[in-house]
Formats: C-alpha cells, structure tokens, sequence
C-alpha cells in the first residue's frame, strides 16, 4: 500500500519513507516509525500498551499452531453461531456498494478472514485497508486503533469485528472510527457480552446490548441486535467450567475439543431464541450498524433504546 494514504498516529500530520523507517513530517512532532517486513509499525506509544520494539527482531503475532490444531480447528464443530452474519453482510453491502461505487473500507482487526463481512472486504469493488497489532497475510500497517494513523474522513466504511473486547480503552476506539469516517459514513461492529476471556491478558472489556450501543452515541443506528445468542453462551460456559481442571495446554486443548464434540448442538437453540428480547440480556454477542452522525446522542434518549426483557431497576411511580 502507498505510504502516503497514511499519517502520524499522534498528529495525523504526513510521512516521509525512508529505507528502514517513515518519519512525520510535523516538525513539532518528527515521530520515527519502523517499517518491519515490508508493513509499517505506526503506533503511538503514548497511548498503547504496545512498542515498536515489540515487532523487532521476532515480531508480535498469533501463536503457532500444531498440525493437530490446524485440523481440529478445520474440522471439529465449533460451539458458535453467528445467527445475523449473513443479513449484516448484505446490509452493509447495500449501504456501501450503491450502482457504481467504490467504497474505501478499514477492516481493524484484519485476522478474521473469515468474519462475518468477508464477502464485504473481499469484494472486487472495495477497497480494503487492512490495519491489525500482529503480522498476519494482507495486513497493510500496524496500528493500535486507539490512534488511527490516518486523516480525518477518508473512509466510507468501518469494520470493527471482535476488537473492541481486547481494547483498553473501547471509547477511545470509536472516537477514532468516527473521526476517520467520512460524514454519512458506515460502522459494522460485534462485540461479546457473555464470553469467557479468550485473549489472556489481552482482554479487558464486555459490553451489554445496551452498552455497545452507547459505545456508538456518534452513530444513527441502522440495525442492532443479537449477533450470537445465549444459547451459544451456554455452550462457552459448560467449557469454560471443564477448562478450570485443566492445568497445561495440551489439557486445555483436549478440553476444547471434547466440548466442541459433545456440545456444538447448543448453539442452534440460538436460531430460536436470538429474535426474541430475553437473547439481548444473556447473549454471547451483539453487533451494530450505524451511520455516523456530526453530534452525539444524549445518554437519555439511548436509555430507550433497551430491547431486553428485563425490569427497569428504576421505574416511575404514579400518583395522584
């Protein structure tokens, strides 16, 4: 990818690419950034957990798997379903894809080829950046998304797909996808609310329905709701419960896969229940379509956005 589509994740001010590095051009700023393997590294370690050290020598990136696990990821059951993907997909496409457009999207967290947008990203007539915090094929820059490392409105579409769980600061996120969105520009998110953690210590939040909903006070919302239900979440939670006797990775593993085997069923319950309201309070995930907004929402009037089942804690009495 051209250098030049990318800025300075602290002053979104130009770079300049030199051999082993790119420079911002802010005099006031003058950050230097590597560029490793061919991806620049445009962090900004003021504001991330992460160093450009971290990617020198032997690099960040997703844990090795054995031939063992390739083939059981590939073949056993998995104890998710993401009831909504396929209706999401197509709605983002025809938001994004009218008669003749082009759409330039950011994908952040670019290792799940295959998410829920995939034939979004993958389409011919998108053009897809790819940003992500380890090596992966097609990941265009590394960049914690905290800090964008691009201009202000020059997107026209968002993806954030399973992120915003493994991120310190969530609403720092979206401030930045909002900023990077051009005005009437589109977000796609899914994030889990009752999940297990799944990232060690690279996992810090969950979100209720209504939460992840005010993530996104800066968007008009097109379509929210159950992405996976608590049918699946109850698949997690009985492996979960059986992982707290494992004491080594190879236990942990054959837990996984004995789950996957014995449980997988549960999660088709959700093709009954992820329409329903209760699946909002108890759902494994939600997701969010939205267009961005020039200001946000207040909290009051997100507060009537509650689709659930359960009682309010605080209801009005009548009187007199």
């Amino acid at each position: 990818m051209d250098v030049t589509a990318f800025r300075c994740p602290r002053c979104h001010g130009p770079l300049n690419s030199h051999t082993e590095h790119l420079e911002c051009e802010t005099a006031s700023c003058a950050l230097l950034f590597p560029v490793v393997r061919g991806v620049p590294v445009l962090i900004d370690e003021s504001k991330s957990v992460f160093r450009h050290s971290d990617y020198a020598g032997d690099p960040l990136a997703k844990p090795e798997q054995s031939a063992v696990q390739r083939f059981a990821l590939r073949w056993l059951p998995s104890l998710d379903l993401n009831v909504a993907a396929k209706l999401n997909a197509n709605m983002m496409q025809a938001l994004l894809l009218p008669d003749g457009a082009q759409p330039r999207i950011l994908n952040i967290g670019s290792k799940h080829p295959n998410g829920a947008m995939s034939s979004l990203y993958d389409h011919p007539e998108v053009e897809c950046v790819a940003c992500d915090l380890v090596y992966a094929d097609g990941v265009d820059v590394i960049a914690d998304p905290v800090s964008l490392p691009f201009s202000d409105g020059v997107f026209d579409g968002v993806l954030v797909d399973a992120v915003l769980e493994h991120c310190i600061d969530p609403e720092g996120v979206v401030q930045e996808v909002h900023r990077v969105l051009r005005p009437g520009g589109y977000v796609y998110s899914d994030t889990p609310f009752m999940i297990p953690v799944h990232a060690g210590a690279y996992d810090f939040c969950r979100f209720s329905a209504l939460a992840h909903r005010r993530l996104f006070n800066g968007f008009r919302q097109i379509e929210h709701g159950v992405s996976s239900g608590p049918a699946a979440a109850l698949g997690y939670s009985i492996q979960s419960v059986l992982l707290a006797f494992a004491s080594s990775r190879r236990s942990r593993f054959a837990v996984k896969g004995m789950s996957r085997l014995l449980f997988f069923w549960i999660k088709y319950l959700d093709l009954l229940l992820a329409k329903r309201p209760g699946a909002l309070d108890a759902a494994l995930g939600t997701y969010f379509i939205g267009e961005r907004l020039p200001q946000p929402l207040s909290d009051h009037d997100l507060l009537s956005s509650y689709g659930g089942a359960v009682p309010n804690l605080y209801v009005r009495s009548d009187r007199d």
